[in-house]
């Protein structure tokens, strides 16, 4: 995409900053949050959320964070509005509870033999 023009009309150099800085929205704000703000929501979302799969635990929004991931969760929650915090939270507690309800079927159907390729009777 090309660069827009300022308020000034100078183009601005593209810079991609080491860190890209913490979305900041205030309440009341219209405008939506910088390009380089939504990278560093979702990079802090990214990694929060890798570190809690690689603990093994089933993160619940409202529960106690694990404790390897405290700093990755502070991170996140600095980075990003409070309600996208919650709206990915409340996504992540919704694919954990598609990922068992699928995983708990697909134990039905192996223990049933529907499917199986060993030539058992489907009942």
């Amino acid at each position: 995409p090309l660069p827009t023009a300022r308020r000034g009309g100078t183009i601005p150099r593209r810079v991609r900053p080491r860190t890209p800085a913490p979305l900041r929205m205030s309440p009341s704000s219209s405008s939506p949050p910088s390009k380089s703000s939504r990278v560093a929501c979702h990079q802090a979302r990214d990694l929060f959320y890798a570190c809690v799969r690689d603990s093994g635990t089933d993160f619940k929004p409202g529960e106690s964070v694990p404790r390897s991931c405290t700093k990755l969760r502070s991170g996140f929650v600095r980075a990003c509005p409070a309600s996208w915090v919650q709206h990915f939270d409340e996504q992540q507690e919704a694919a954990a509870r598609r990922a068992k309800h699928l995983h708990k079927l697909i134990g039905d159907q192996a223990q049933s033999g529907a499917g199986s390729l060993s030539g058992k009777a489907q009942a």
